[in-house]
């Protein structure tokens, strides 16, 4: 029974030591969602300093204070009830005075100390730019190449345009300018650069239809082109390299500058 009770008044000795430092505390709550613990020392119009245990106070603006112990921040310290403060005397007023009109003359610096951001903020933001590093690494290449391309200047992506329609369109008709094909000129217009290719290999104008077909297209246009490097006498596999991506570049070009044998 005696062990009992000095144990309870143990308990009660700590509990009065300690309680009242817990409850002292004032529970600032900012806009932006943090929960600030501690004790205001200073307060004005535009500012409130809060001792929160370290060895420096800190300093919180009124624009991002939302609550002080539940209650809203208001621009007027006397709109939240704070502990019983004595009215302030002549001395105390006039140098509150001196010190609202010492503010409004040099404005409080913004750059003050201020509580930094959340470690959890930080880490979200990491894990947000590794997220989206692995999203790009999986997208496929055409929605990369698509977004290389978007990042080019306009301009620039017009002149690369043209000077690509350019090595595609030339060569094609200087090709039915040697063979003798009437209106080579059709090999700047689409569609009609289709039916061009088509009449210098000497196959059917509905040919022109198969130029368009997936997969169907490599093999029309190797038919084709085999025809216009026989007819130029050239090697036929230079028709089959003229249906191959990156080489359907270079053919053309090879048998528009070079002599007819």
């Amino acid at each position: 029974m005696i062990t009992y009770s000095k144990g309870l008044g143990v308990f009660l000795s700590l509990a009065w030591i300690f309680i009242p430092s817990f409850s002292s505390a004032d529970v600032i709550q900012l806009k932006s969602g943090q929960v600030i613990n501690g004790t205001i020392i200073e307060r004005t119009d535009q500012h409130i300093r809060v001792d929160v245990g370290v060895a420096v106070p800190v300093t919180y603006f009124a624009e991002n204070i939302s609550t002080i112990d539940g209650v809203s921040f208001s621009s007027s310290p006397s709109a939240i009830p704070k502990k019983a403060v004595p009215p302030p005397t002549t001395k105390a007023r006039s140098d509150h005075t001196s010190s609202v009109q010492h503010t409004k003359t040099q404005p409080i610096e913004k750059n003050m100390a201020r509580p930094l951001p959340p470690v959890y903020q930080r880490l979200k933001e990491i894990k947000e730019e590794e997220e989206r590093k692995e999203a790009w690494a999986r997208a496929p290449w055409d929605q990369k190449l698509l977004r290389y391309l978007q990042s080019i200047p306009l301009p620039l992506l017009l002149f690369l345009s043209l000077v690509f329609y350019l090595i595609c369109c030339w060569p094609v008709m200087l090709i039915g300018d040697k063979l003798g094909i009437d209106n080579p000129w059709m090999a700047w217009v689409p569609i009609l650069h289709q039916i061009l290719v088509v009449r210098m290999g000497e196959k059917p104008l509905w040919w022109a239809i198969l130029l368009f077909v997936p997969f169907l297209s490599l093999i029309a246009k190797a038919i084709v082109w085999m025809r216009i490097t026989d007819l130029l006498q050239r090697p036929f596999w230079l028709g089959i390299a003229a249906a191959v991506p990156g080489f359907n570049l270079m053919v053309p070009w090879y048998l528009a500058l070079m002599r007819t044998r």
